[in-house]
């Protein structure tokens, strides 16, 4: 996960810029506190781009209710669809103090809620822990009921991937990119005479983060950066693949060829001032054959060159060809490689059948189905 951006500490309406054009997986995460007596924040509270967040953690109140923390987030489908500056609107009648953090590959399941209520002569530190998994993004919001005499120490000192947004001597507002995966997040005060809130939430870091994209087809991306001048895919240069219009960087299916296996790969955009990595799940569709190693009569057609391999759609013998190769060659075991149809109209769980031939005029017709290979 990346938490790509994050504001100062806000009490009032500011605009807040998104890195980031609609992407799956991505967030806009608001973390807020506010000391009053009765305390009235709510996510009716807050608005971006004139839309209401799409959940909250809390409100949460100290047990003398002089005090609240609140964490809400507006997932990519309630955001604006371009990058850019929107209004991060607070519309509550008494002050709070507030941060903004855009994140990103989240995996879009109901945050982790590690949110506590404290009365005063609690135990230090202030340490709530998570189920999360690595590279998830963690954040908090703490408030004391008073101030006078203490300090709250940010816990870096314990765990150096925390980051203060905002502080005084009766908050703390922060995040946590884990990519440890220590599942913790620490805060120690050293008054713990008076009563304390904090709302604790944990995003975990999902596939949903990366781009699905389909080996051989085209595809955009957004881009925070220039003029694209460099781009890579996996290491290698797909530069001539690409045209810009933008921030929209448009890839042509010859950008994938390169790419054998379904996985997650980087994708590198430069425009000689600076770099972004993009990370984009490449699927590559075909056969696996089922019927490797190749044998006659028990043994093993290995080492074979020049098998002539054809696969047809469906599961009659006279289906529409999709593919055909006369240089198809087995290994020292008899293993025919995995076929790829990311060129044609095949489909995942598609039927087809594979039809091969050795050079010597040995034939075998084996029905088999599309998948990620």
């Amino acid at each position: 996960m990346a938490i790509i951006g994050s504001s100062a500490g806000l009490n009032a309406t500011a605009d807040f810029t998104l890195a980031n054009g609609s992407t799956p997986g991505r967030a806009l995460v608001v973390v807020a506190v506010q000391d009053r007596n009765p305390p009235n924040i709510s996510a009716a509270s807050f608005t971006y781009k004139g839309v209401t967040p799409s959940g909250s953690i809390g409100p949460y109140d100290d047990p003398g209710s002089a005090a609240r923390a609140l964490l809400l987030y507006w997932s990519d489908s309630d955001l604006p669809e371009d990058a850019g500056a929107y209004s991060l609107a607070y519309t509550g009648s008494f002050g709070a103090t507030f941060v903004a953090h855009e994140i990103s590959e989240w995996d879009g399941v109901t945050p982790e809620d590690a949110s506590a209520s404290l009365t005063s002569g609690w135990s230090a530190p202030v340490n709530p822990t998570f189920n999360t998994n690595a590279g998830a993004a963690l954040f908090i919001g703490y408030i004391q009921t008073a101030n006078w005499g203490a300090t709250i120490d940010d816990g870096t000192s314990a765990d150096a991937e925390q980051i203060v947004d905002a502080a005084t001597n009766d908050y703390l507002l922060g995040h946590e990119q884990d990519d440890s995966g220590d599942q913790q997040l620490i805060i120690e005060d050293n008054l713990r005479t008076e009563n304390a809130v904090y709302v604790a939430v944990g995003f975990n870091v999902g596939a949903s983060g990366a781009q699905e994209i389909r080996k051989s087809s085209t595809f955009d991306i957004e881009t925070t950066l220039g003029t694209i001048t460099t781009a890579t895919l996996n290491g290698v240069n797909v530069f001539d693949h690409i045209s810009q219009a933008g921030t929209t960087v448009s890839f042509a299916g010859a950008a994938t060829d390169e790419i054998t296996t379904s996985g997650e790969y980087d994708l590198v955009l430069g425009d000689g001032t600076g770099t972004e990595t993009i990370t984009v799940q490449v699927n590559v569709v075909g056969v696996a054959p089922s019927n490797n190693p190749l044998q006659k009569d028990g043994s093993a057609l290995a080492s074979l060159s020049n098998v002539e391999v054809r696969v047809t759609d469906g599961e009659n013998i006279n289906g529409a060809e999709l593919y055909y190769s006369g240089t198809a060659t087995t290994d020292a075991s008899g293993n025919l490689g995995n076929i790829d149809l990311s060129s044609t109209a095949a489909a995942d769980a598609d039927p087809v059948l594979l039809h091969l031939r050795t050079a010597a005029g040995d034939s075998i017709i084996a029905s088999e189905t599309v998948g990620l290979i």
